[in-house]
């Protein structure tokens, strides 16, 4: 797919309106609905957002970074095992700085909570099942970072639509390779989070 221009900083018009990052969003969540095939879902996401110019991006392989992160979860769960009184499990997000790299990377780890996720479901302290070990070595939203210190006038972008995008992947097909039944959210610490499958 190719840029969207309009004249001179066209493609960065694009990139930074609201309306565009609010429909690429949109689209990328309906996408994902219907999503079966891991591969496929992670390209359209690229299309969608219009990044798939991004090398760091197109050569990322959504199945190896899924079976990582799958055989990571069948671990956590079976030395934390889930409470019976959880009602989702939660994937989140968060900035975090690498103090020996110098530099900002993608923090992704699985926690749980009850009742059913709302708008306010960190204010009010309805995530408790916070294992030790919830950290994920997903290589998805590392790469995102890597293409964010490429492509700077991009980061918004990359850092919302495409991150959200690339951890639902990660996370729909992880927990399904679990034969997972409950719920699952994905969401960024810093506020915004959606019902991933379930």
């Amino acid at each position: 797919m190719g840029h969207l221009k309009t004249g001179n900083g066209g493609e960065l018009s694009y990139l930074n309106s609201w309306d565009n990052k609010a429909r690429a969003f949109e689209e990328i969540s309906s996408m994902l609905r219907a999503a079966e095939d891991p591969k496929i879902a992670w390209q359209q996401i690229l299309e969608i957002t219009k990044q798939s110019d991004i090398a760091v991006l197109s050569a990322t392989q959504p199945l190896l970074d899924i079976r990582s992160v799958t055989a990571e979860l069948r671990t956590i769960f079976t030395q934390n095992p889930l409470p019976s009184d959880l009602s989702f499990c939660y994937f989140g997000l968060v900035d975090l700085w690498n103090e020996q790299e110098k530099q900002e990377k993608a923090g992704f780890y699985v926690a749980g909570g009850k009742p059913p996720a709302d708008w306010n479901v960190h204010a009010c302290g309805k995530i408790f099942y916070f294992p030790k070990n919830r950290w994920l070595s997903s290589t998805i939203p590392n790469d995102i970072k890597k293409a964010e210190q490429q492509r700077p006038e991009r980061r918004e972008f990359l850092g919302h639509a495409v991150m959200f995008g690339g951890a639902r992947v990660i996370a729909k097909f992880a927990m399904a390779a679990l034969d997972m039944t409950l719920p699952v959210y994905v969401g960024f610490d810093s506020g915004d989070f959606e019902l991933v499958s379930g």
